[in-house]
């Protein structure tokens, strides 16, 4: 058989030789046990060489591969779709947040208990206060924190609604009409200067605030309102009521937009700590629960040990006062030596 010389110096057999070579000498590989053993073939009578084991092997190789391929694929996949419920979980409890401080603490929380992560917060850079509950930074913090490689921020700013929202506001289409009622409501009354009422609550214009009266019969007050039309995130156009008021992140004095969910945000806000303080009215009248601190929406008392109970407690606490009646109040609460959150 012809052989070619590598630059290495090694002789290398030209494939059409050896198979030639076969053909004319068949016997030669048939009386090589271990050539055919390091081929991977058996002589199975006196003139079969069986190529099963080879084929095989190759076959099953080739499903292994296929298997192993298969399930990281399965495990990825998996893992997209647990990352992508546990982000929609997370973005419909974050757009629950009653407020700043609330936003604040559903962050933290998410990052800790749903994502394993150590902290979350929300921050602003630049000069100027924040939100309670917010972080501050000072300018450039946040390219400092990012550092030299530049790690892209996430996020984008999509045309149109954002569909995130849209999805939280097709689940749940009475809040976004209790939205929608409520803005229509307090536009009306200043446009009318007629009282208007909707779910419970009167919008009024006196002097130079348009009030809002509760079903406690408190009153939350807007100075200086006005209707104009105004151009919303998305691009379009409509009828906004505007009232002057302290900016929550400049602090400045000035013209403040509203919205329907800003203003049912004020309004729920404004009615638990009315139904709040009722319940602090009734737990000192009892007698026994002292009274010592109040910590967002907790009441913290203290009693003689050997004395009152957590179903007492919560009782006073979620009994609805007359102007309440048909809202849905619970309470949970906990004894202990000590304060604890």
């Amino acid at each position: 058989m012809d052989a070619t010389r590598t630059a290495q110096g090694e002789d290398v057999l030209d494939g059409e030789d050896v198979k030639a070579f076969l053909r004319a000498n068949p016997d030669d590989i048939r009386r090589d046990a271990g050539l055919l053993n390091e081929l991977g073939l058996r002589l199975d009578v006196a003139n079969i060489i069986d190529f099963g084991p080879v084929a095989l092997s190759r076959v099953t190789a080739a499903h292994q591969r296929e298997s192993s391929e298969r399930k990281r694929l399965e495990a990825v996949a998996r893992a997209n779709f647990t990352a992508q419920a546990q982000t929609h979980a997370a973005v419909i409890d974050l757009l629950e947040s009653r407020n700043h401080a609330d936003l604040a603490r559903r962050v933290d929380d998410l990052a800790r208990l749903r994502f394993g992560l150590a902290a979350g917060v929300v921050a602003l850079e630049g000069p100027g206060g924040v939100p309670a509950g917010w972080r501050a930074f000072v300018e450039g913090q946040v390219d400092l924190i990012l550092g030299p490689r530049r790690l892209a921020l996430m996020g984008h700013a999509p045309e149109g609604p954002n569909p995130l929202v849209n999805t939280y506001r097709t689940k749940y289409w009475r809040v976004k009409q209790l939205w929608a009622d409520t803005e229509l409501a307090a536009i009306e009354a200043v446009e009318t200067k007629e009282p208007v009422e909707s779910y419970n609550v009167r919008w009024f214009v006196s002097g130079v605030f348009l009030y809002c009266q509760l079903p406690s019969g408190r009153l939350l007050a807007y100075p200086f309102p006005r209707v104009e039309m105004r151009r919303t995130s998305w691009g379009a156009e409509k009828r906004t009521l505007t009232f002057m008021g302290v900016n929550p992140l400049t602090r400045q004095w000035q013209r403040q937009v509203s919205y329907g969910g800003l203003l049912v945000e004020n309004i729920v806000q404004a009615e638990s700590r009315d139904l709040m303080a009722e319940a602090m009215l009734r737990t000192e009248a009892q007698g026994l629960y002292k009274l010592v601190l109040t910590v967002h929406d907790e009441l913290v008392a203290e009693a003689p040990e050997g004395t009152g109970s957590v179903k007492e407690f919560e009782t006073l606490m979620a009994t609805v006062p007359e102007w309440g009646q048909g809202c849905p109040v619970e309470a949970e609460g906990w004894t202990g030596g000590r304060y604890r959150k």
